[in-house]
């Protein structure tokens, strides 16, 4: 599945386009940064870095310190993107001296001549090969040149980076999109100020052992469909019987990450049942209803209504 960036960002309204523009500019280095957690990606992610010219004090921070896991090169990665700027002129690259326009003068420096800079990532220095840059999208041939003029290890495009993200069937990413599709909805929701409980729904569902119904217990859940777990309380799982199989580590909204127990339950709701993952949670987690158990109950959640519906039988995804 390839995703077409022109149709993405490209249209008749103007405002349009600079909107759409500017709400992916806050999320594209996240992009490439859960791109860089797949197992299946080529490269990882160490961190923010900061380079600096030997002997100087100050340095500036780039997006992203990627490892290649085949050669353990490592590069410092910047990522752009401007697609509506002066008329879509770099929608998609046609020009490689476009690129002097769009990097800072240090970023380009450092690319010919790495062993001139120190960088350190996490306060901790490290060694690095030269610097990948990060576009868009970009036309028949123009990343070769594009690397070849500035002496880049590698250029990515995100157009590349979303489609490899989508193949994969990465949760990290279709949760991250989920969660800023309603943190969206909820704001505009907000401003228009429909609904008191202001964009958040919650649902009383019952949980138990898979084999156990009879031992169910219920719990109030907030239905959020940016989660892909469920969380329970884990004195409620313990109860009725689940037991933990892994460990399981999440991001929070925050960007915080945790590791919680996870193993399976019984959900049911309004005369439907499912089985689904679930996490055990702490005193401080809020129960939550995921998207896999609402699946399992055949059901989704609207987000700018705020409400639950059926999910047709032809729309479930293969797991």
């Amino acid at each position: 599945m390839l995703v077409d960036f022109p149709a993405l960002f490209k249209s008749d309204l103007p405002a349009r386009d600079k909107f759409v523009a500017r709400l992916f500019g806050l999320f594209s280095e996240e992009v490439v940064n859960l791109w860089a957690k797949n197992p299946a990606c080529r490269y990882e992610n160490l961190g923010r870095p900061t380079v600096r010219r030997a002997g100087e004090k100050k340095g500036r921070t780039y997006d992203l310190a990627l490892r290649d896991r085949e050669t353990g090169e490592v590069a410092v990665a910047e990522v752009k993107y401007w697609p509506e700027f002066e008329g879509h002129r770099n929608l998609r690259m046609s020009d490689p001296r476009e690129v002097e326009r769009i990097l800072p003068a240090d970023f380009l420096n450092f690319a010919k001549a790495p062993k001139a800079f120190e960088v350190r990532v996490r306060s901790r220095e490290i060694e690095t090969d030269g610097a990948t840059f990060v576009w868009g999208a970009f036309g028949p041939g123009i990343a070769l040149e594009v690397a070849a003029r500035y002496s880049f290890l590698d250029v990515l495009s995100l157009e590349e980076i979303v489609r490899d993200l989508l193949l994969w069937r990465d949760q990290g990413f279709v949760q991250a999109l989920r969660m800023r599709r309603d943190w969206t909805a909820f704001m505009c929701q907000g401003l228009l100020g429909e609904g008191a409980s202001m964009g958040f729904i919650y649902v009383e569902a019952s949980v138990c052992h898979v084999d156990r119904p009879e031992r169910a217990d219920a719990v109030t859940f907030l239905v959020d469909s940016g989660a892909l777990y469920s969380v329970v309380p884990a004195p409620i799982l313990e109860h009725v019987g689940v037991e933990p199989m892994m460990e399981e580590s999440v991001f929070l909204a925050n960007g915080e990450k945790i590791t919680r127990r996870r193993g399976v339950a019984r959900f049911a709701y309004a005369g439907r049942v499912g089985l689904s993952d679930v996490l055990f949670g702490e005193a401080e987690d809020v129960p939550v209803l995921g998207v896999l158990a609402l699946e399992s109950l055949g059901l989704g959640l609207n987000p700018l209504s705020r409400e639950l519906y059926e999910i047709p039988k032809h729309q479930f995804r293969n797991r």
